[in-house]
Order: structure tokens, then sequence, then C-alpha cells
């Protein structure tokens, strides 16, 4: 895979990468990259950050400019041109497009087309490209946003205005609203009033198409206040948006509601019922999974859940915590560029202090139980 087409950073401490048609391009230090990401108020667990992480530490030079006012960043564009959107057959009408940015899930059906998720607004005619090798109508009549974040809503704006009907949950409108008279928020990354979902809803909405019922519904806070997973019943394929990641510590938006223990009790979700042997799920960033992958990546994330909460039960502050590399055992399997351990353990403690949760009787591999039990004949 090359890397302009990986959904998220490689685990590389290079300076340099292939890029598209093997072009290569300069890939900052991190440090850097994380510095102007803080010169613009941004942090592990806020808006925007892992969005505009992703963009700079994964396509072309990010270049440090001394401006009249100070250190200014600039973020050159990645030639969007050698940007692959590859299509994927999952089963029956429901495939996914991998580019730059989350996974797009589509399902094809004789009542119209459905895009959960759609990238970045440059890659807009690639993917309606991508959508043309799978069926003849690539115009999308409905899109999904899994939650607001640029990477999944960049193109909203352009596929609403050629039609697509956008629906989110209430919360992602909002945050999409904010983002957009964020003064804060990197042009490249801000919404414009076309880009706002025109149909939003509080808990389930349900398309009965003649191929395929989408159930679209909202989970308690988890990557964020707004998450939205769609289930696909005929086909038994989920779509998880980021509130599930293969292969990567999770990334956890606090200061807009996401919580590491909604993110535990999704996954448990997802594990006690809502997948079976035979389900396909496709995460926000990674590969396609299966119950067995989510089980083996609750487990993990349960440990690591489980030794903050006792590091703090023993009075440890957070500087401590991350001086023991106390995730080197995990680090192999889930460190990346955009999270490393020293990101997720602060993501945890910040979630944790948030709520006061799981502190008290925790063990280093346990977390509570969840409260969000599926409903008999659920989504």
């Amino acid at each position: 895979m090359t890397m302009i087409s990986s959904p998220m950073p490689p685990r590389s401490t290079g300076t340099a990468h292939e890029c598209g048609g093997g072009r290569a391009v300069a890939v900052p230090d991190r440090r850097h990259v994380l510095s102007f990401l803080h010169r613009l108020g941004f942090r592990p667990g806020c808006a925007g950050f892992l969005s505009f992480a992703l963009f700079a530490l994964s396509c072309g030079v990010f270049g440090l400019a001394h401006a009249r006012d100070g250190l200014a960043g600039g973020v050159q564009l990645p030639d969007w041109k050698t940007v692959e959107v590859r299509a994927h057959h999952l089963r029956g009408p429901v495939w996914y497009l991998e580019g730059f940015g989350g996974n797009i899930g589509v399902v094809v059906t004789g009542r119209g087309t459905v895009l959960i998720d759609d990238q970045y607004a440059p890659l807009t005619d690639k993917i309606r490209a991508a959508l043309a090798e799978i069926t003849k109508d690539p115009k999308p009549r409905f899109i999904i946003n899994t939650h607001w974040h640029p990477d999944h809503t960049g193109g909203n704006e352009r596929f609403a205005k050629a039609g697509a009907v956008v629906i989110a949950h209430d919360n992602t409108r909002h945050h999409l609203r904010a983002a957009e008279f964020d003064p804060e928020m990197p042009e490249l990354l801000r919404p414009h009033v076309e880009s706002l979902p025109i149909v939003t809803f509080n808990d389930t909405v349900t398309f009965h198409l003649d191929d395929e019922e989408v159930v679209a519904f909202h989970i308690p806070p988890a990557h964020t206040d707004g998450d939205v997973v769609v289930r696909l019943r005929d086909s038994d394929v989920i779509h998880a948006g980021d509130a599930c990641f293969h292969g990567y510590y999770p990334y956890i938006d606090i200061e807009n509601g996401g919580s590491i223990d909604g993110l535990i009790a999704f996954w448990e979700r997802l594990v006690g019922g809502l997948m079976d042997e035979d389900t396909i799920l496709i995460p926000g960033h990674g590969s396609p999974m299966t119950r067995a992958d989510v089980a083996a990546y609750l487990a993990d994330m349960k440990s690591v859940r489980g030794r903050v909460a006792a590091a703090m039960k023993r009075g440890e502050d957070l500087k401590t915590l991350i001086a023991r590399h106390p995730l080197a055992d995990l680090d192999p399997k889930y460190e990346s560029e955009v999270v490393e351990e020293a990101d997720i353990l602060t993501m945890v403690w910040r979630s944790l202090e948030r709520t006061r949760t799981g502190v008290r009787d925790l063990g280093d591999d346990h977390a509570p139980p969840s409260t969000h039990a599926t409903p008999a004949g659920g989504h």
C-alpha cells in the first residue's frame, strides 16, 4: 500500500516516504507537527487534532516559516492526482472505498446509492469514478456521516450540490456548524454551510431500500458525542466509523464528548450481540474486522484503560505514568505516528478524570461492565 492511500500513517520514523506514483515526499518530524498543532490550539483529544495530524503527517511537505507575527505553519496539500481511491467488494451490494481519510462505505441498491462518509473534497471526482466502476448510478442519493471530523465529511459540500441528501446525528451538525466559525480551524478543514447535514436525528433512522435495510443509529459518547453506526441488515455488515479502528490505538475526541468507557461499551456491544461469526465490520481506519478481531481489540484496550486507572488509584501522576512506558507490550501492535503511547495514555487519563469512574476497585486488566446492553431486537 502506498503512503498516500493509507488511511493512517505508517509506523515509520523516517523523513521521506513514497507517495502515489513513486514520488518521494518529506514527512516532518512528529514534534514539529505537534508543535504547530499546539500553536493552533489543538491537543490530543481536542477538536480537529486527528484529522489535521493525519493530513500533516501523511501527505506532502510540512513547512515551518517565520511570519511577522511569529511562527506560522504551512501545509502543502498532497498531489491529489496521485491519490488512488480503490473499491473493495465485501458482499452483496456492499463495498468500501479506500483513499485518503476514513473508509467510505457504499451500498448500491435499485433505489439509489448510499455513501457512509465521504473523505476530502478534492477526492470527490475520484470517489465518483470509483463508484462508476461498481454502479451505473455513481451519484449517491444519501450520505450518512458517522461523525463530524473532516476526513469523514470533507466531501459533503460537493456531493450535496450534486443532489445528495446528507444525514447525521444532531450533535454532528452542531460540531460542523461550530467548526465553520472556529477561528482556529485551518481553512483546509473548515466546513461551509453547504456541508451541513440537512436531515438529522437523535436516535435511529432506517432506509428501506430494495436490496438492503440500512439502519443508522446513535451510540452513547465514544469517539465523539455524535457517533453514528450503520448496520446493513441483509448483508450483515456494520460500518462503525471512528468508534472502531483496526491496528491502531483509538482516538478519543474528549473535547467533543469522546469517552474511553463509551468506546469499551460499544466494542462490548459489538462482541456481545451486534456481530456474529459472519459479520464484517468496516472500521473508520484500517482493514475490515471480524468479531474475533473486535474481541481481541476490546481485550487490549480494556487492559490499557485498566493500567491507567490503576495508576490513578495509586496516586501516580500522568507524567510519571508516561515515563515508565506501561504499554511497551502493546505499542508494536497499535502505536502510530498520530496516536503514540503518550497520546493514548493522556486521552484515557483525561477521559477517566472527567468522569472519575473506574478508579475504584480496578485491577490492571479490567474495566467496569458495560451499561449499554443491546435491547431485544435492537439495532
